[in-house]
C-alpha cells in the first residue's frame, strides 16, 4: 500500500491509494449500478454514430452513382433478420416506388431496428436499480437477454468491463442478497452531494470543523427524519 500511494504508480497496486477503512468482504460490496448503466449507454451510443455516419456513406454513394441491386440486396437481408422491420420493409415497398429511395429507407429502418431493440432490452434492466426485494423467477428474466442481443447485433464489438459487470455479477449478487440495487447502492449518496455542499455553505462560518460537520449532520438528519424533533431519549 506505500507504493500504492504515490499516485503515479497506483495503476500497478489495482487502482488502491490507501487501505480502506472497513474490512468489508467483496461480496457484500454492492456494485456501482448508475455507473454500469452510464458506460454501457455510451459504448451503444457510439456504435450508433457509427453505424449513422457509415450509412451516410454508403447512401451518399448510392445516389452518386445510380440504385445498386447489391446495396439494397444487402439491407433487405439484414432487414429480414429482425421481426421488428419487416412490417416497415413491406410499407416501404408499397409506398415508395423509386428504388433510391427504398434502398434509402430499408437501410435506415435497419439501423433503427438493430439499436431499438438493444436499447429496450437495456432499458429492462433498469428494475434491478430500484429499492425492492427480487425474486428468484425476476433475476432469471434479466440474465442473459440484454447480452445475448448485443453479442448478436455487434459481433464485432467488444466487451467492455462494465458490460462484463452486468453479465457476471449483477445478477448472482442480486440472488445471494435478494435484494435490488437502489437499497445498498451509490445512487442514494450520489444524490445528497448536492444538499451536504448547500449545507457546508450554510455553516461555513464556525470556526470548528467538527462542530461544523456535527452540525451539518443534525440537520441531515431531521430531513430525512423529521420525528427526531419530538423524540425524547430514554
Amino acid at each position: 500500500m506505500a507504493a500504492g500511494g504515490d499516485r503515479k504508480k497506483v495503476k500497478d497496486y489495482y487502482n488502491c491509494v490507501a487501505e480502506g477503512i472497513f474490512d468489508i468482504p467483496l461480496s457484500q460490496v454492492c456494485l456501482p449500478g448508475l455507473h454500469i448503466t452510464q458506460g454501457i449507454f455510451t459504448k451503444i451510443y457510439e456504435l450508433l454514430e457509427d453505424a449513422c455516419h457509415s450509412l451516410d456513406l454508403q447512401l451518399a454513394l448510392v445516389n452518386h452513382e445510380g440504385s445498386s441491386s447489391a446495396s439494397f440486396a444487402h439491407y433487405s437481408n439484414e432487414l429480414k433478420k429482425l421481426q421488428s422491420a419487416q412490417a416497415k420493409q413491406k410499407q416501404a415497398q408499397s409506398a415508395l416506388s423509386a428504388a433510391e429511395e427504398l434502398v434509402t429507407y430499408v437501410a435506415i429502418a435497419f439501423v433503427c431496428a438493430k439499436f431499438t431493440e438493444t436499447l429496450f432490452l437495456l432499458s429492462q434492466c433498469h428494475c434491478i436499480y430500484d429499492q425492492n426485494f427480487i425474486t428468484e423467477a425476476q433475476c432469471k428474466e434479466l440474465e442473459t437477454q440484454f447480452m445475448e442481443n448485443f453479442r448478436a447485433s455487434f459481433p464485432d464489438s467488444s466487451i467492455t468491463p462494465k458490460m462484463h459487470l452486468l453479465e457476471d455479477h449483477v445478477i448472482p449478487w442480486a440472488k445471494e442478497w435478494h435484494v435490488r440495487f437502489g437499497l445498498l447502492g451509490e445512487q442514494g449518496a450520489e444524490s445528497i452531494h448536492a444538499r451536504f455542499n448547500t449545507l457546508q455553505r450554510t455553516y461555513h462560518s464556525m470556526p470548528d470543523k467538527v462542530q461544523q460537520l456535527l452540525a451539518i449532520m443534525k440537520e441531515q438528519l431531521l430531513f430525512i427524519a423529521p420525528r427526531n424533533v419530538v423524540a425524547i431519549p430514554q
